[in-house]
């Protein structure tokens, strides 16, 4: 059976030092407002990981996904500030095959190919791309330098906050292997993302 991997990545040491620096200058409190919205998502974030893994029979699920398909590389991200236009976004779960290391996609600023792609999931419909197919993009960068050849994303949910800013919670099921990512496994994926938003609710609600 392969080995599985999962690291929770949230740096909110660093974004404290940021706010902290921040305040120093009141000319940028705009700046200050902004990074204090983030380290509160962060650490939301960071705790809905912990319940994420600690949650036995989906994380089980993806493990065995893991295991017997080509998928290697699951990753639960969260996007914010903008119900439309997200700016950023942070990876708060990452399970992946031994031997993988973990990458700290933290604070990644978005371009707008990467923003249409956030924009895609709203109907609900998981989005596959294959990497060598894309255009020249920040993601297709990140997945070029991390080998991976096919993803599927999926969002989980979407949470409005009182200041007005969105909250979009969503994963990637992501290969390795150049074939990408077949139809049966499509299909496991589908079956895991509504355990996911089942979860994420549950979550929220407790």
């Amino acid at each position: 059976m392969t080995e599985i991997a999962v690291s929770i990545i949230v740096s909110i040491g660093g974004i404290i030092v940021a706010i902290i620096q921040t305040k120093k200058n009141k000319a940028i409190s705009i700046q200050n407002d902004l990074l204090t919205n983030e380290l509160n998502i962060t650490k939301k974030s960071l705790d809905l990981g912990v319940f994420l893994k600690d949650w036995s029979d989906l994380y089980n699920h993806i493990s065995g996904l893991i295991n017997t398909t080509e998928i290697d590389r699951f990753i639960v991200l969260r996007a914010w500030n903008g119900a439309r236009r997200p700016k950023w976004t942070t990876a708060v779960l990452q399970i992946r095959e031994s031997g993988q290391e973990p990458v700290a996609y933290i604070h990644f600023e978005l371009d707008n190919d990467y923003i249409d792609r956030l924009a895609k999931l709203d109907g609900g419909e998981l989005n596959y791309m294959h990497v060598d197919e894309m255009q020249n993009s920040a993601i297709k960068s990140v997945y070029e330098a991390e080998g991976v050849k096919g993803s599927l994303w999926g969002i989980i949910e979407k949470q409005p906050k009182e200041d007005g800013s969105v909250a979009i919670t969503y994963c990637s099921y992501s290969t390795h292997q150049n074939e990408g990512i077949s139809e049966e496994t499509k299909t496991k994926c589908r079956l895991i993302q509504g355990q996911l938003k089942g979860v994420s609710k549950l979550f929220n609600n407790g």
